[in-house]
């Protein structure tokens, strides 16, 4: 391929939707080696400041500030080790949202089954699948809280329900019992104990608290939520 031959818009656009495409099967499913990554990544380095076997043309930005954004002076190309643990991450989320789906059954009856996802951990003889998946996890869980529903499941101050970003748990000193959950801060008619929660929480947590769906709408019924959509 004659690079001269292209601009640096033609460059930009052949950047990104073949040679960064073509490895998004596989980053669905594996962990793709870092040596890989770095092989692709100067390949595109190459080929986008012109450099030929004959002819190497200086490279005047380091790659990882030409994969930010336009906005911030980049070229907005894919981060791929960022971008391989996003689309394991995807993976994850799909168990969340198809628990009854035939991936999900399979992965839970061999690695999961008394426990959620989140429990879940990596054995000496797991799968690499497996394990590229626990790695998309932990991108996963950075952004997801629970819904309120069966808030009997859902602890006051260990988990993230709160919709306050980016930690979605609770700061308030515990005047709380430690194991306290949401069940303890609704009002027999189901609706949210308003004096409890101003006197327990932080004024912006009570706040963000008060402005949930009252729980007594969708009793039995809490999912995941990514708040990063």
């Amino acid at each position: 391929m004659e690079i001269n031959f292209f601009s640096q818009g033609g460059r930009e656009v052949l950047i990104k939707s073949v040679v960064q495409a073509i490895p998004t099967y596989a980053m669905s499913c594996f962990i793709i080696l870092d040596s890989i990554v770095k092989e692709i990544e100067a390949a595109c380095a190459r080929f986008w400041w012109g450099s030929t076997p004959e002819h190497r043309r200086v490279h005047w930005k380091k790659w990882r500030d030409i994969c930010s954004t336009k906005a911030m002076g980049g070229m907005g190309f894919k981060n791929l080790l960022v971008f391989n643990q996003t689309l394991l991450g995807k993976q994850v989320w799909r168990f969340l949202q198809r628990p009854n789906s035939l991936v999900t059954r399979v992965f839970k009856a061999k690695y999961f089954s008394y426990s959620s996802i989140w429990e879940a951990f990596a054995s000496s003889n797991s799968s690499y699948i497996w394990k590229s998946l626990l790695w998309g996890r932990n991108m996963v869980a950075k952004g997801v809280r629970w819904w309120v529903g069966n808030e009997e499941s859902i602890s006051v101050y260990n988990s993230r329900w709160v919709p306050i970003p980016w930690e979605f748990k609770l700061a308030s000193p515990r005047v709380l019992p430690h194991d306290a959950t949401v069940s303890c801060l609704l009002q027999e008619d189901g609706s949210w104990n308003t004096q409890l929660i101003n006197s327990s929480f932080l004024d912006f947590e009570a706040e963000a608290v008060l402005k949930l769906p009252k729980p007594s709408l969708h009793r039995h019924n809490h999912n995941l939520t990514d708040t990063y959509c």
